[in-house]
């Protein structure tokens, strides 16, 4: 029976990890089309940096709303090679593009006091202790 019950803990946990790594992929490229649109027209990368942040503010990550922080967006230029192949080189005057990484390790998610939020505690135990 526990191993039973072990197990449907970690089904469940894996899920909720797939949901969430949706959920973030969702909310960066949301972000990304935001940006992107907003460099296009006005060709401002301050206009464009907070627009992204709006785009991805639309979106939930699990109950929370999703901050992107600027130093995850970078500017710069995609140009086509003559083989036809796309290049981005960040940093790159005046910009065409941006790119947007984000993400990290379990390690980088906190809460406010402090503490690592685990994906078992922040899914399946919210609010009961785990030693």
């Amino acid at each position: 029976m526990i191993v039973l019950m072990v197990a449907v803990v970690f089904s469940i946990d894996v899920a909720n990890m797939q949901l969430t790594r949706m959920e973030l992929r969702t909310a960066v490229d949301a972000a990304a089309r935001a940006g992107a649109e907003s460099l296009s027209r006005e060709q401002d990368p301050a206009l464009a940096l907070a627009r992204a942040q709006e785009g991805a503010g639309l979106n939930k990550i699990g109950q929370d709303g999703f901050t992107l922080p600027a130093s995850d967006v970078t500017f710069g230029r995609v140009d086509v090679t003559s083989s036809g192949v796309s290049t981005y080189q960040a940093g790159v005057n005046p910009p065409n593009a941006l790119r947007i990484v984000t993400g990290g390790s379990v390690s980088d998610l906190q809460e406010s006091n402090g503490e690592v939020i685990g994906s078992l505690k922040r899914f399946v135990f919210k609010g009961f202790p785990l030693a």
